[in-house]
């Protein structure tokens, strides 16, 4: 629990619905979701919105040296398997991601197209 601006605040998950399963410790009882983690809530939320930011996100952690099929087969899980493989790949190379206005704000480390990205993210599939 949280007090800010004597506001209190409380989050809570079932350990059985999150994909987090290496938790970081940051400070004090504040933990974060490791990075493998956050590459399966990215795939799960792209059936929602298809956003360039997420599809930059998945780029990034893939960069980073995390694989792709196990980010898949953690995410069908997580999903309660809503995904299938099939169609988080289509997903992932059906390049339908909506442009965000203002991505540039966010300082992106890589400057990559949506067609760069494909590519990549096609080339770690073969792996």
């Amino acid at each position: 629990e949280f007090v800010v601006k004597g506001v209190k605040l409380s989050f809570f998950v079932s350990d059985n619905l999150s994909p987090v399963t290496e938790p970081i410790e940051y400070m004090g009882n504040i933990r974060l979701a490791d990075i493998e983690s956050i590459m399966v809530m990215k795939l799960e939320v792209m059936l929602r919105r298809m956003k360039f930011r997420d599809y930059y996100d998945i780029f990034c952690i893939l960069r980073e040296g995390h694989s792709i099929h196990r980010g898949i087969e953690r995410s069908l899980k997580y999903s309660r398997h809503r995904l299938s493989t099939k169609n988080i790949i289509a997903m992932l190379l059906g390049g339908q991601f909506i442009a965000d206005d203002n991505f540039a704000t966010l300082q992106p480390k890589y400057s990559v197209t949506k067609e760069e990205i494909r590519e990549y993210i096609l080339r770690k599939l073969k792996d």
